[in-house]
């Protein structure tokens, strides 16, 4: 017969027609590219980026992409896609060899769509390489180029690229340049984070931190005793009120809270503090407070004022002292030490003598030399000193004037002290870190004393440094060993303890509360090797094992009731058999319980289930060790030991009968209990609870609301099924399989658009039975494979018979295809063979492909992609009642969504379906796809379909599914004509009293 084709309605057949696509085809491949580029769906940076590089490579029609390295003149290939191209990650190639440096010369994109009609014709890129056309885009990382996004063909560009296509480009660079640029900074982190491997000696610090206005957010460190204070016990008070006196440390403080750091000394009492601090910045920039530390440094300040006396005592032996001595008049060095010219470089006296005492500083330090000279300066400063070869120091000058003769002379003592800065920058830099870290540690000395207490320390035990260094840690700390279940003697011995290490080891604070820790420790050696004592670092796992015991609890709980769940109650029959002791399960299911989730909601389901469970507690909470949990749904399970099961059973179902306030109703719930008695002789928690589930739903079969124990004759029903499964095995053999058609309608006019063909068993013994009774069944045995490419054959021909006048007033027929058989192997190539054989236009033919189809994107995109080849089409049925999502569109090129019934069936009072529907018509209708409601009941649901711009739909309103015979006869009369009018008006109209109900 002549090759059979659809008729040719614009409006019917657009939407599948790729080339007459409403949305520009490069559009749609950028937005996916776009959405492949910025989906974080769990995969390495790395496979990412290949991805993308593949994707725009297919779009922008090169052979190959890559992600380059460009250090200095050298090109590494970091990321690759180039199949067939001899282009490894890692491998390394000179810039100049590549197109590549063009693209680091102009920082932008750079496009060469034939390499041989251009300036480059020489270029060693199309030479040795073979690149004949390139674009490329510059990867910025810190704002500093770091490599290159290529794509490169041996072959010219048919056509030059869009600006939307470098522009694209761009983004891909923009995107991987901000991961790399993150990726970068998170490994400085941890580098800094790992250079603290040891711990710093103790020193009177005292750690402090204001708010804007002065007054104190953190005051800790063994400095604070100095003081007479201890931790915290400044916070809260105004470093104004409180040191009214140190002008130096408050003209410091209220300096770094105007936003500049700064470094400052202060007698306090009897003590001197050196102390830094720097503003702290909030999100805006402004200044919220400072941090800082402080040194006791009276000791220090002590031995510089006893130097300087000293120094004025002793001045004739000014050449026998380690530091330089230099007698300066009228601003120039007129005399000094020998250790004086070793200092800045001079091979003797005489290549001082005569030079500006200024100038023996660093520039940046004259203009203070002259200034602390000038107003006769007698206190030590420090400033930068520059050698004769033009090396530089920190050098401590102190000078004072002194009359020598007739002339007025100073005389100023010089000290190198860079060892000593870096010493105090480094020891404060460790200060600062030191703040940072929250773990405790603390050092023992081989009489187990305390030598060592960081903060940490202090906050883990509650217990400052100062009260703790000195004194047995067995004095200090009150361990429990879980495994002794008592207080340890041996602190020390504790901290070495298995538990311990595991996180086991608890500590008792102060205040007696318990607290999980896990220790760190190590023997301390000296510098010789032998031991001096014990290093341990100890971390609160309380929060950690809580968390722990709550993920447990959350993975063998069920979240709205509180009961066990499933996997638990499998555990709790698992247990059971192996006590051997005699039990009885019970499997318990809610009977109508979708009626009230659908009529008054899920929120009103969830409160019946509460209450449910609540019941169940109460009505077993007089047998001991009963195990209730809600296995899922509106399903619950009961394990209990009683010599009187039945009578239990009974109780349990009496107990759940009273009614259940839901707010806006109330309800009486009942239940269906399926009863397995000697539980304990059975082999498995499987069997059991197949067993339960068996007579559970015999009791629902039996009437509901009541009880059923697993017989014999169960089990019988159970070989009933296995003939079911036998006959099933050769119904499509024998014929049985058949098609039924249900007409897919335009929703403006009223007219036929197409058909679905829906599977029916003529089954010889039980009549026709539709797929809900058999599909899963044939998906367990595995026939589904041949039932779907039976239904297939007799579907085409059927459709075949029905003659050119009936298709070409329609445009398709689709037939549905389960996952297993969709993404298996064959089928598309079956469907186009067939439709070969039957002479049915292969694009006339929809396979529709059910959502679990699309949880494996990678392969469902690859069974589209084939069945486009063959010249197939392919719609995705029950749209948004599982897995599929709008986002799905984008990934996968189908060429129509069937809408679900759910959606279909709140339209008429639900604002949310109405949403939905507009959203997934007007997203398809953009990417050229054909969007068809299913379960079309009333007219009411008819219009809002209209109204949200739905153009096509099927359901019980225009007929139910029907056999060949009865189709052909539509093609004459269309049963719903006379009705349309009323229906789209809002006139009423019966349901179910169509040609096709016949």
């Amino acid at each position: 017969m002549p090759s059979l084709s659809r008729r040719g309605d614009a409006r019917l057949t657009a939407p599948y027609d790729r080339r007459t696509d409403g949305l520009d085809g490069r559009r749609r491949d950028r937005l996916g590219l776009i959405a492949s580029v910025i989906a974080n769906d769990g995969q390495p940076f790395v496979a990412r980026v290949e991805r993308a590089l593949r994707l725009a490579s297919e779009m922008l029609g090169f052979e190959a992409g890559l992600l380059g390295r460009i250090e200095g003149g050298r090109y590494t290939v970091m990321v690759v896609h180039a199949p067939g191209y001899g282009t490894e990650p890692g491998s390394a190639l000179s810039l100049d060899e590549t197109f590549c440096s063009l693209t680091i010369s102009r920082s932008d994109v750079v496009e060469i769509p034939d390499a041989s009609r251009s300036p480059h014709r020489d270029h060693a890129a199309r030479r040795r390489l073979g690149t004949q056309s390139y674009v490329g885009v510059p990867v910025f990382v810190d704002d500093r180029e770091w490599g290159t996004i290529s794509l490169r063909s041996s072959q010219p560009l048919d056509r030059p690229l869009s600006t939307d296509d470098h522009d694209l480009l761009r983004l891909m660079a923009l995107w991987v340049g901000s991961v790399l640029e993150r990726e970068a900074h998170e490994h400085e982190l941890a580098e800094a984070s790992d250079q603290l491997r040891a711990v710093i000696e103790e020193t009177p610090i005292v750690l402090f931190g204001t708010d804007a206005d002065g007054v104190f957010t953190l005051s800790e460190g063994a400095g604070l005793a100095t003081l007479g204070l201890e931790a915290g016990e400044s916070v809260g008070r105004c470093i104004f009120d409180m040191y009214p006196n140190a002008s130096t440390a408050l003209r410091c403080v209220r300096r770094v809270l105007e936003g500049d750091a700064a470094t400052w000394e202060e007698k306090i009492g009897d003590a001197v503090f050196a102390s830094r601090a720097r503003p702290v910045r909030g999100p805006d920039g402004g200044v919220t407070g400072l941090i800082g530390v402080s040194l006791d440094i009276t000791e220090r300040a002590r031995s510089r004022r006893a130097l300087a006396q000293s120094e004025a005592r002793f001045r004739a032996l000014s050449d026998a002292t380690s530091e330089g001595i230099a007698y300066v008049s009228q601003g120039r060095v007129v005399d000094g030490n020998d250790q004086l010219a070793r200092l800045f470089g001079y091979e003797s006296l005489e290549g001082v003598v005569g030079l500006p005492a200024s100038e023996l500083a660093a520039p940046e330090y004259r203009e203070l030399v002259r200034k602390m000279t000038l107003d006769n300066n007698t206190d030590p400063y420090e400033v930068v000193a520059v050698r004769k070869d033009g090396s530089r120091f920190w050098a401590e000058i102190q000078g004072r004037p002194a009359a020598t003769g007739s002339r007025a002379e100073r005389v100023t003592a010089i000290r190198d002290v860079t060892a000593r800065r870096e010493a105090e920058e480094q020891r404060t830099f460790q200060s600062d870190v030191l703040a940072q870290v929250s773990d405790a540690v603390m050092a023992l000395d081989l009489e187990g004393r305390i030598t060592y207490w960081n903060g940490g320390a202090e906050v883990l035990h509650g217990l400052t440094s100062v009260e703790v260094i000195g004194r047995p840690l067995a004095e200090v700390v009150t361990y429990l060993l879980p495994e002794l279940g008592q207080i340890t003697d041996d602190a020390e011995a504790a901290l070495q303890s298995e538990a311990a290490k595991e996180g086991n080891l608890i500590f008792i604070d102060p205040h007696g509360v318990r607290r999980f820790v896990s220790v760190s420790s190590s023997a301390l050696l000296d510098s010789d090797g032998g031991e001096r004592g014990m290093l341990a670092v100890s971390r609160d796992v309380t929060a950690q094992r809580q968390m722990s015991a709550q993920l447990l609890h959350q993975a063998t709980h069920d979240a709205l009731t509180g009961l066990d769940n499933r996997i638990l109650f499998r555990q709790r029959i698992e247990q059971a058999l192996v006590d051997d002791v005699p039990f009885a399960v019970y499997f318990i299911d809610l009977d109508r319980f979708k009626i009230v989730n659908d009529s008054l909601g899920h929120e009103a389901g969830d409160k019946m289930l509460q209450a449910i469970a609540i019941r169940l507690r109460n009505a077993l909470a007089h047998i001991e060790g009963a195990v209730i949990a809600r296995l899922g749904g509106d399903e619950f399970g009961v394990v209990a030991s009683t010599p009187y099961p039945d009578e239990l059973g009974r109780d349990l179902l009496h107990a759940l009968e009273p009614p259940v306030d839901l707010g806006s109703r109330t309800v009486s719930p009942s239940a269906s209990i399926g009863l397995v008695t000697h539980a304990d002789r059975y082999d498995s928690p499987e069997t059991v609870l197949r067993d339960a589930d068996t007579a559970m739903y015999a009791a629902k079969k039996n009437g509901r609301g009541r009880l059923a124990t697993f017989t014999g004759a169960m089990h019988q029903e159970a070989t009933l099924r296995f003939r079911l499964e036998q006959d099933l095995s050769f119904a499509a053999g024998l014929g049985q399989i058949v098609p039924h058609f249900q007409p897919i309608v335009d929703l403006e006019t009223g007219a036929i658009a197409g058909f679905e063909a829906l599977v029916r068993w003529d089954h010889p013994e039980r009549g026709v039975m539709p797929p809900a009774l058999f599909l899963s069944l044939a998906e367990e045995t595995g026939a589904i494979a041949d039932i779907d490419r039976w239904i297939l054959k007799r579907t085409c021909e059927e459709v075949s018979t029905w003659g050119a006048e009936a298709l070409d007033s329609m445009a398709y027929v689709s037939v549905n295809c389960s996952d297993k058989t969709f993404l298996g192997e064959g089928l598309v190539a079956y469907a186009r063979q067939t439709a070969d054989d039957t002479g049915l236009n292969p694009d006339c033919l929809v396979l529709e492909l059910t959502e679990r189809a699309v949880v494996d994107l990678e392969a469902a995109q690859s069974v589209v992609a084939a069945a486009h080849d063959k010249g197939l089409r392919v719609a995705i049925d029950d749209f948004g009642a599982g897995f599929s999502s709008l986002g799905l569109l984008h990934a996968l090129p189908v060429d129509g969504v069937k809408i679900d019934r759910s959606f279909v069936s709140d339209l008429e009072n639900s604002a949310p379906a109405r949403a939905v529907v507009r959203a997934v018509v007007r997203l398809s209708g953009e990417l050229g796809m054909r969007a068809v409601a299913e379960g079309i009941e009333t007219p009411g649901q008819l219009r809002a379909l209209r109204e949200a711009g739905a153009h096509f739909g099927q359901g019980y309103l225009f007929a139910k599914p029907a056999p060949s015979e009865v189709v052909r006869e539509m093609f004459t009369v269309t049963p719903w004509v006379d009705d349309w009018d009323r229906w789209i008006n809002g006139a009423p109209a019966q349901v179910g009293t169509h040609l096709a109900d016949t």
